[in-house]
């Protein structure tokens, strides 16, 4: 994710990683772990899940460090730019105090029983080859991260369907639950989604595996995660996954 003012920072290296990796270990309070990371494979921008217990609650949050702001506003991420990340000269200090009390408990997040079912369900959807996308207004998509998004007014307002990740011209339905593409944006800004962009002014929403594995292991969804689905969102997505569902098995050779 994200709008470079200027050339493309690279990636980082194997080496200018463990070094990053080590830093942020050494920054995080007593009480907080690092539970994943995603380096971009474009830019040297990196994602962190942090995650806090306290007393029988657990609270996770999302650590952005880049050398460019995010493109998407509105994003639940504690987001710490950096000019250059060659130079790691000052970025431990500067990173323990964007992890100071006042800063964790503004930007962390709770995951109710709800959101775990509807993580589970994507899950449970992405074994099947298909994923949410979002469509976005022309003058959106032709910027293409050139400009930024506002997740409340661009994402959450535009039509959102289902269909093959691989393929959409196999298969895409439309879906009409706004409480559901609310919770997807959500889950966006948060980094549990991860995004592609694709022909038809499409933005594929795809689950970022390992942290919403991590997060189920640790915080499992209730057993009867499916009904909790039906119950808090209706009916209606559970049974446009079984058509998608049975509509994928029809149409593969």
């Amino acid at each position: 994710m994200g709008h470079y003012p200027g050339r493309q920072p690279s990636p980082l290296t194997k080496d200018r990683r463990q070094a990053l990796l080590e830093i942020v270990l050494a920054a995080l309070p007593a009480d907080m772990q690092l539970m994943g990371v995603n380096f971009a494979r474009g830019s040297a921008s990196s994602y962190w899940l942090l995650h806090q217990s306290v007393g029988t609650k657990h609270y996770w949050l999302t650590l952005r460090l880049a050398t460019h702001p995010l493109w998407l506003a509105h994003a639940r991420q504690l987001e710490l730019t950096w000019p250059d990340f060659r130079d790691f000269q000052g970025l431990a200090g500067r990173l323990r105090w964007y992890l100071r009390p006042q800063q964790v408990v503004q930007w962390r997040y709770e995951l109710s029983p709800l959101d775990r079912a509807l993580l589970q369900f994507l899950l449970y959807l992405a074994r099947q080859q298909l994923v949410f996308f979002v469509r976005l207004p022309a003058v959106l998509a032709a910027q293409h991260k050139g400009a930024v998004f506002d997740s409340t007014q661009n994402l959450k307002t535009t039509q959102l369907m289902l269909g093959d990740r691989n393929n959409v011209n196999r298969l895409l339905l439309p879906v009409e639950l706004v409480a559901v593409q609310q919770k997807l944006v959500d889950f966006y800004g948060m980094n549990l989604l991860f995004s592609q962009f694709t022909a038809h002014q499409l933005l594929r929403l795809m689950p970022t595996n390992q942290w919403l594995q991590t997060i189920l292991q640790l915080t499992p969804a209730p057993n009867t995660w499916s009904a909790l689905l039906r119950q808090g969102y209706g009916v209606a997505l559970w049974q446009l996954g079984r058509r998608a569902i049975q509509k994928q098995g029809q149409q593969r050779p």
